[in-house]
């Protein structure tokens, strides 16, 4: 695959992110970059926390500004794996920047894949208290202003200082020992160096279903969400968007696929709106029968209110040939515009994702439409292309 003249023609390389458990898309990310890379002969290796069960759920109020713990793990890990390069993910929530630290001490260089907002926006969401997108970046408004979620608790400012002295750590931290920088999408190296003049290379993400056949679309009103149950996925605007979907087609169904902390309050929550009956909840399921679920449905549904990507999972839909409809917010409709592979609808309105969800559900011609110019979007997200663009990098700071 490879045709770049390496200064070691095998590397080992360590990737450090908070957690190795499955939690979502960066560690998804993670692990398939590591896979490609043993598949082209380098040697790989993955550091993290088991966060449920480790002591830093104890302390975590202290080690997620900066994890001493983590400091001695990852130099007795260094010190056993020998790495050439380390690559960097999620490291604000367990490990923090105290790992950078411990392989600058030990000489090894330092790769980051920024997977979000959170050295920009403390909260990470980046969704100002007006429900807009943020415009300021990250400056004392971080403290004084009660932006999205709204924290109706009066100790949001005492919480807000926390989370504004986290990130000044942490972008000190990463801004003095990463040699280069990856950056996801457009939006995101925008602000990377707008906010912290970081200039990140663009390194548009890649699934391990390249090369997969799908199925033939077909109609039958199903909708699927895949992610994780979490309050920034917007899937409180889904439910309520499916409220009027139903009462168009009350053969419509959804099908909820992943996990999280607000798995059990969203089936409540779909109890109480009587929509008990179209909104099924799978949990977390096999890869095989993901790929099956998805492959099942019309369309694909990612409604994210805080800042997001254009991630696996509107790469994984595109790649599995469904159309996407999703919300016009930050980094998540770059490609769909581009590439004509979706709808997109105003972020945060119900109203508008209902309508175009049954735009689809009503003009089948427009899935098979959309559907079809799926077919070209493996060429933008390419394995090969990805995995060649990292091994650049990491030869110019090796």
């Amino acid at each position: 695959m490879s045709r770049i003249k390496l200064v070691a023609p095998n590397l080992r390389i360590l990737h450090i992110n908070d957690t190795l458990e499955s939690r979502g898309g960066a560690e998804a990310y993670m692990i398939n970059l590591g896979s490609v890379q043993t598949e082209e002969g380098h040697s790989v290796d993955y550091y993290g926390i088991s966060i449920e069960r480790s002591h830093v759920k104890r302390l975590r109020i202290l080690t997620r500004i900066y994890n001493p713990f983590s400091f001695y793990g990852i130099i007795n890990k260094i010190r056993k794996f020998n790495p050439d390069i380390i690559h960097c993910h999620m490291i604000s929530m367990a490990v923090s920047p105290s790992v950078l630290h411990a392989a600058k001490l030990m000489g090894i260089p330092i790769a980051m894949t920024v997977h979000d907002y959170q050295y920009i926006c403390p909260n990470r969401f980046f969704i100002y208290s007006d429900n807009q997108p943020c415009k300021h970046g990250f400056n004392h408004k971080c403290i004084t202003t009660d932006c999205w979620p709204k924290d109706q608790d009066a100790r949001y400012f005492i919480l807000n200082i926390y989370h504004v002295l986290k990130t000044i750590v942490h972008r000190w931290g990463i801004k003095n020992t990463v040699d280069v920088f990856f950056a996801p999408s457009k939006s995101l190296a925008y602000w990377l160096k707008k906010d912290l003049k970081i200039e990140a290379v663009l390194t548009p993400l890649f699934s391990d279903l390249e090369g997969i056949n799908p199925s033939n679309i077909e109609k039958n009103n199903k909708i699927v969400y895949m992610g994780r149950m979490d309050i920034e996925k917007g899937i409180e605007y889904l439910f309520e968007a499916m409220k009027i979907v139903e009462i168009e087609v009350p053969e419509v169904q959804l099908i909820m696929i992943g996990k999280g902390e607000l798995l059990e309050h969203y089936k409540s929550l779909v109890s109480d709106m009587g929509l008990g009956e179209i909104i099924d909840f799978k949990g977390f399921i096999k890869r095989e029968e993901l790929i099956e679920t998805v492959m099942s449905a019309e369309m694909v549904v990612i409604p994210s209110f805080g800042a997001e990507m254009f991630g696996l999972v509107g790469l994984e839909a595109s790649l599995l040939q469904r159309p996407l409809v999703l919300s016009d917010n930050f980094g998540l409709s770059e490609r769909v515009d581009e590439l004509k592979v979706g709808l997109l609808f105003e972020s945060g309105n119900s109203e508008d994702l209902a309508k175009k969800i049954l735009e689809l559900l009503q003009n089948f011609e427009l899935v098979k439409e959309l559907s079809e110019n799926t077919k070209d979007i493996a060429a933008h997200y390419s394995k090969n292309k990805h995995y060649e663009l990292i091994l650049s990098e990491y030869n110019n700071i090796i």
